[in-house]
């Protein structure tokens, strides 16, 4: 017997993606005016609890130089150390 499924939505999963593009748009203003360069990021995924900025893909480029970041993390300690 056929059970059915409940669909999943298929685009849930590029909403990091999305959040990484409108993150570079915003970094894109801000900095291509204070100093002629511009950030994009490939997906960015913010888990609050956990504390944990993480990022695929992040580009920072200049007019002399550049940098790629293929893959990293920020975490940031949600409380003090004893």
């Amino acid at each position: 017997m056929h059970e059915l499924t409940p669909a999943r939505p298929q685009y849930f999963f590029y909403i990091q993606r999305v959040l990484g593009i409108v993150a570079s748009w915003v970094l894109r203003l801000y900095f291509w005016r204070s100093s002629n360069a511009y950030f994009e990021i490939g997906a960015l995924k913010i888990s609050i609890l956990g504390g944990r900025i993480q990022f695929n893909d992040l580009r920072y480029i200049s007019r002399n130089q550049s940098l790629r970041v293929v893959r990293g993390a920020l975490t940031v300690p949600l409380s003090p150390s004893p």
